[in-house]
């Protein structure tokens, strides 16, 4: 019987396949393949002076790191999803199942 832990980390990934779209990893160094990949925006404050913020754009990219079989997703990678490419710049999250990155649009 499969305990909590393995349970909830399957059902992690299935909501995750199921929200995301499928996209074409191309990494710098082997051949593309398929992956499932959220792509985000948000707004960023930055600070600029004593009472006054600037906002900045920050695009991240999820991806589910049991489909990567050989190597995992690093700077300098291209995800291409929904006729977007995306260059991984900096990886801000990793819980081990899903990491994420921030992104420059190409």
């Amino acid at each position: 019987m499969a305990t909590p832990a393995e349970i909830f980390n399957l059902a992690n990934l299935n909501i995750f396949r199921a929200l995301g779209d499928l996209a074409t990893f191309i990494p710098v160094a082997s051949a593309a393949f398929e992956v499932h990949a959220l792509v985000s925006s948000s707004l960023q404050p930055q600070p600029n002076g004593l009472n006054s913020e600037t906002w900045a754009q920050q695009m991240t990219v999820e991806l589910l790191l049991p489909e990567f079989v050989d190597a995992g997703p690093t700077a300098g990678d291209v995800v291409e999803v929904n006729g977007g490419k995306y260059r991984l710049v900096v990886p801000v999250e990793d819980n081990g199942q899903i990491i994420k990155f921030t992104v420059v649009e190409q």
